[in-house]
């Protein structure tokens, strides 16, 4: 028989049975302990490698764009360099070309324009000549017919009134019995 402690200050008496039975529930509850810790113990490592191989395939992929970025900087750089090279022969092939109409036409950039404005407005003043000339023929013709309408109208008053008077003559009879 075991000894157990009660109440504060009083023992009492548990048999080997009991005592038996509380060691092997004790032994129990340190089994499933110990089987929940493995357990865990397992999950924590797959889910700590799985969090591992996600953070390292992430840390790959971000990689993999940075590089990518990277390499589209470089070419837009390098496609920038081109452009500018590009703009100044183009700009040198502009000059050389006007040095050389310049050359054959015997003319400066600004002779050659003074040239040309004055051609544009000899032009401009020859099509605003041609146009108001039209706007006066058509406004002759307009008017023309306008008074021919109008002569038409008057002529067809002044026709009644003058055909009556011309048609009706004034007899004069001698006497009342011819009436």
């Amino acid at each position: 028989m075991a000894l157990q402690t009660g109440p504060p200050g009083q023992l009492i008496a548990i048999g080997v049975g009991d005592l038996l039975v509380v060691l092997l529930a004790a032994a129990v509850l340190v089994a499933v302990a110990v089987f929940v810790g493995v357990v865990l113990s397992r999950r924590s490592r797959t889910s700590e490698r799985d969090l591992q191989q996600d953070l390292h395939e992430q840390r790959q992929d971000i990689e993999r764009r940075e590089h990518r970025i990277t390499e589209r900087q470089q070419r837009l750089d390098q496609d920038s360099e081109s452009l500018a090279v590009r703009a100044a022969q183009v700009s040198e092939a502009e000059e050389r070309q006007r040095a050389a109409l310049e050359r054959v036409a015997g003319l400066t950039a600004e002779e050659a324009r003074a040239e040309l404005v004055a051609s544009i407005e000899s032009d401009a003043k020859r099509q605003a000549v041609i146009g108001a000339r039209a706007i006066e023929r058509a406004a002759e013709e307009e008017a023309e017919i306008r008074a021919r309408h109008i002569l038409a109208t008057a002529i067809q008053r002044l026709a009644s009134e003058q055909t009556g008077e011309s048609v009706v003559s004034l007899v004069h009879l001698p006497s009342d019995d011819m009436k």
